[in-house]
């Protein structure tokens, strides 16, 4: 990979108010994809790198991060890759917003980005979101709707995750972690 995209990555990556969102999580995928054999692709492979480069806090950008991270891949790539590849890249980080895959090739980038769902470390990361979202909001209670919103939209959710083998490896536990957290909130 090209030098300064790698630079700009890890700027992006290590940006102040990133807790969970890190250069860490990007590892974790990687190593998640080895551990379970995923073979991942070269645009899955592009797709993981750029999937959280954007990641603004503020509400207004909220929505718009998995946009503003494809578009961001997809500049930094159609001149070192082929267009279709770019294009791909792009459609698989959009595919992270609402974790719905856009193509097939999403569906393993999909799985990877939310294993962490279903791990014993799950109070911790969610701790780490909630330290980089605390800016956001005026006060806990507040923050605890919007986590509370997110929590019950994954929960109606069919499946959380996309693939047979995450779902039928994992869904029992992430389901468990995120009742376990809802709970737990203060509304």
């Amino acid at each position: 990979m090209d030098k300064d995209i790698l630079i700009s990555l890890t700027e992006r990556y290590n940006e102040p108010h990133r807790y969970y969102h890190t250069w860490n999580h990007i590892a974790r995928m990687f190593e998640i994809a080895k551990q379970y054999d995923i073979k991942l692709n070269e645009v899955q492979t592009y797709a993981i790198l750029f999937h959280d480069a954007i990641y603004d806090i503020p509400i207004s950008f909220r929505k718009s991060n998995e946009l503003r991270s494809g578009n961001l891949a997809y500049y930094y790539l159609r001149d070192v890759v082929d267009t279709t590849v770019a294009l791909t890249v792009r459609d698989i980080i959009l595919s992270t917003q609402h974790h719905l895959p856009l193509c097939n090739e999403a569906i393993d980038v999909i799985d990877l980005d939310l294993w962490d769902l279903s791990t014993d470390n799950y109070d911790d990361n969610s701790q780490l979101i909630q330290c980089e979202w605390e800016s956001a909001f005026s006060n806990c209670l507040e923050y605890n709707r919007s986590r509370a919103e997110w929590l019950k939209l994954m929960l109606a959710r069919k499946s959380i995750f996309v693939s047979e083998h995450a779902t039928k490896e994992m869904e029992e536990r992430a389901r468990n972690n995120l009742n376990a957290e809802l709970e737990d909130l203060v509304l």
